[in-house]
């Protein structure tokens, strides 16, 4: 009797399944990962507003930093943990939410303002004069004089 030969070899078709499967895993992972981190950014800014409506502003200037560094498309959550962080009076961690934010004069007018007040309450006279200046000339809003 003759031995019939194998039309696959054991180890060549081994290779090939982990290689597929393995690629298939990663693939996998990888779409789940994008979707999570979409969702995350929304889970995040909607705690954020939880917090803030708690009045819980600590809370919610870390998730909304959090949201940003995810989103960094969604200035308004920069501007928003600056909010938070002003009413803390952290004033540093305040100027630098703000200073993301403070040339959008669209989307954000006071930001600028918002800016050279925690440049003052953090001993930053100078360079707070110079963006209180340029934010007065930027400003155009209709209770400006």
């Amino acid at each position: 009797m003759r031995k019939r030969k194998a039309v696959f070899s054991c180890n060549r078709f081994n290779t090939r399944t982990m290689k597929f499967i393995l690629t298939l895993i990663f693939l996998l992972f990888f779409s789940f990962n994008i979707f999570s981190q979409d969702a995350n950014w929304k889970k995040l800014a909607k705690d954020a507003d939880d917090f803030y409506a708690l009045g819980k502003y600590e809370e919610a200037a870390q998730n909304y930093l959090e949201a940003w560094k995810l989103k960094s498309a969604k200035t308004d959550f920069a501007y928003r943990a600056g909010e938070c962080y002003f009413k803390l009076r952290d004033y540093h961690k305040a100027a630098q939410a703000f200073e993301n934010v403070k040339d959008d004069l669209v989307n954000f007018p006071t930001a600028g303002l918002q800016y050279a007040r925690c440049l003052k309450q953090n001993n930053q006279y100078d360079l707070a004069i110079t963006q209180l200046n340029t934010y007065a000339k930027q400003y155009s809003g209709e209770d400006k004089t």
